[in-house]
């Protein structure tokens, strides 16, 4: 009976082996892929060579808009440049823009030796007898970056009059700059290369100057009051009239420095190097702040306050006349 399950294995078993058993005078063939035949094999060459050229194509586009790209990129940053340049050398005073200009030619690499922000130059107004300027270029807080493993070069660069009021400029190189009359207040010049630099009346109180090269350095008449000035080399430096109201200057090198006429109140010289060799002629202080680790073979004239003196404006610079010794 077809419906029963006898007659429904029997037929799978005979589907299962109709093709190891085909019927006399019939043979099975297997159909043939195109890629054996002669048009297939030809249609698989021309497939692998459209797509070789496809490949080609791409590789040539990627390397096309990667050059494209780099050129635009060229233009633009030499066009940035030439602006940056324009900005940092236009006459102007006051905030105009200089430091971020000048902060952006030294992330650049660009070299800044001796550019030329002079207050004169910039036409704001400068005495050269006082060593001031009316309308100074303000850089203050700047913060160049260079490019790494580079340090900042700033080398005889002008910056007579400049406000770098914290100004960040750490391990840079200023040897030979100009910076007379310039606000260096709080500026971190820890590191910084200032040999041979003029800084003649610059006022730098509560700098840090750890470990800078000061090596014979016109420091005449500047204000170094509480100085943080650990480990420099003041080697030959010129600190005639200079200001070290509690300037901290232990472990520096004073080696044949001058201090001629400098005003040392509450300075701490305690292991200071080169104290024989330095020239400390006529040098003064308050009476109630006289120089920490001075020897005393080294002679300090000790002034009293008058009355009515102005007590925390005049000790930084102004020596009384007379000098009325302590009783």
């Amino acid at each position: 009976m077809p419906g029963s399950k006898r007659f429904k294995a029997q037929k799978r078993l005979f589907l299962r082996q109709a093709p190891q058993h085909p019927a006399p005078g019939l043979r099975y063939v297997k159909a043939a892929h195109p890629a054996h035949t002669a048009g297939g094999r030809e249609i698989v060459e021309k497939w692998e060579w459209f797509e070789r050229v496809v490949l080609m194509a791409t590789l040539v586009s990627v390397i096309f808009g990667i050059w494209a790209w780099k050129e635009e990129h060229d233009t633009r940053r030499e066009e940035a440049i030439n602006r940056a340049w324009s900005i940092l050398t236009a006459p102007a005073t006051g905030n105009s823009g200089k430091r971020e200009a000048l902060e952006y030619l030294a992330a650049q690499g660009v070299s800044l030796r001796g550019i030329d922000l002079s207050c004169e130059k910039m036409g704001g107004g400068w005495d050269e007898a006082q060593k001031a300027c009316d309308n100074p270029v303000d850089l203050m807080r700047l913060t160049p970056k260079a490019p790494e493993g580079e340090r900042v070069d700033l080398y005889r660069a002008h910056l007579q009059g400049a406000k770098l009021l914290l100004a960040h400029l750490a391990g840079g190189n200023l040897g030979e700059a100009r910076l007379e009359g310039a606000d260096l207040r709080v500026a971190h010049l820890e590191g910084a290369g200032l040999f041979e630099a003029h800084l003649e009346a610059a006022r730098l109180g509560g700098a840090y100057l750890q470990k800078a090269s000061l090596r014979e350095t016109h420091l005449e008449g500047a204000a170094l009051w509480e100085a943080q000035m650990e480990g420099a080399d003041l080697r030959g430096a010129h600190l005639e009239e200079a200001s070290l109201w509690k300037a901290q200057m232990e472990g520096a090198d004073l080696s044949h420095a001058h201090l001629d006429r400098a005003q040392i109140s509450g300075a701490d010289f305690n292991k200071v190097v080169g104290l024989d060799t330095a020239h400390f002629t006529d040098v003064w202080a308050w009476a109630d702040s006289p120089p920490i680790g001075l020897p005393a073979t080294i002679p300090v004239t000790l002034c009293q306050y008058r009355d009515g003196m102005a007590r925390y404006l005049e000790p930084f610079l102004i020596r009384p006349d007379p000098c009325l010794p302590p009783d």
